[in-house]
């Protein structure tokens, strides 16, 4: 039995953390004593798929809904900690202003083609928001398109609406359409984002003090943020943003402390959301937070 010889973490791109500035300064590689190996996923599915095929350790900032989809299909992975609480400044639904439709006539959408990346949070910001505007969300034509693909189908008029994540999808979006819902709007709603941070048992098992490590690392990485001590010229060329764009992007962000963190996975936010869910029991340890 050996610790692994390099720790495989899973990340995003365009959604800026501070743990990013660890990242690059190798803060992580130092703690856990071997290189570690960051990649970049365009949703928290792929994620999963990547950590079921033996190729990631850890996913940092996976979206709840892709976490929840693959424990209730019996995936091996665990949910260690909560990465990031989000208003929908981080994920929202934009609307093509050529089109003429708003929270006012949302039911105009129905029959028509929107593009969603089903099986991630904005799928579920979507789904909180047709409620929110009573539009039906099966009698749309919902496409399967990454954030990505979605605001390039809604720049060139492919779609009508677009549901994203990521500031510079957002970015590109709202340059021609607008927010179905404000970010306050949204709040109203209480509709919530929430990332997390997963593991696979196998990791779990065979490197607890690394896994224990990461999360510390990342909380400590938090704690300077929130003192207004964080490098963010570094956090947004790891996330590869502009600086202002990246401002605005993580001052939507929430960072919990450990303690709040542990809260809400036994009885808060997060542990609401897996309930409703349906998620099995057993899908959370909160062994691994620095207390």
């Amino acid at each position: 039995f050996s610790a692994a010889n390099e720790v495989r973490i899973a990340f995003f791109l365009e959604w800026a953390t501070p743990n990013q500035e660890a990242k690059v300064k190798q803060t992580f590689d130092k703690a856990f004593g071997v290189p570690v190996k960051w990649t970049n996923f365009a949703t928290g599915g792929e994620m999963t798929e990547a950590m079921l095929s033996g190729d990631i350790d850890i996913s940092y900032s996976q979206g709840l809904t892709p976490f929840v989809n693959a424990v209730n299909a019996k995936a091996p992975i665990k949910l260690v900690d909560v990465a990031v609480l989000y208003g929908m400044g981080g994920t929202t639904c934009v609307i093509a202003n050529s089109t003429g439709i708003s929270k006012s006539n949302a039911s105009q959408l129905e029959g028509k083609k929107v593009a969603v990346p089903l099986g991630t949070m904005a799928e579920y910001v979507f789904d909180e928001s047709m409620k929110v505007v009573g539009a039906d969300r099966t009698k749309m034509d919902v496409i399967q398109m990454d954030p990505e693909e979605g605001a390039a189908a809604l720049v060139s008029g492919d779609v009508v609406m677009a549901c994203l994540f990521g500031g510079n999808s957002i970015k590109a979006a709202t340059e021609v359409g607008s927010r179905l819902l404000t970010v306050q709007e949204a709040r109203d709603a209480g509709i919530l984002g929430i990332d997390i941070t997963s593991v696979t048992d196998k990791f779990m098992k065979e490197n607890p003090g690394m896994l224990r490590t990461f999360i510390e690392v990342t909380h400590e990485a938090n704690a300077r943020y929130k003192a207004g001590k964080s490098d963010l010229n570094v956090i947004a060329k790891d996330a590869e943003m502009k600086l202002a764009d990246m401002k605005e992007t993580i001052g939507g962000f929430k960072f919990l402390t450990p303690e709040e963190t542990k809260k809400s996975m036994e009885s808060g936010n997060l542990d609401g959301f897996l309930k409703g869910m349906g998620t099995p029991s057993g899908a959370v340890d909160t062994s691994f937070l620095p207390l």
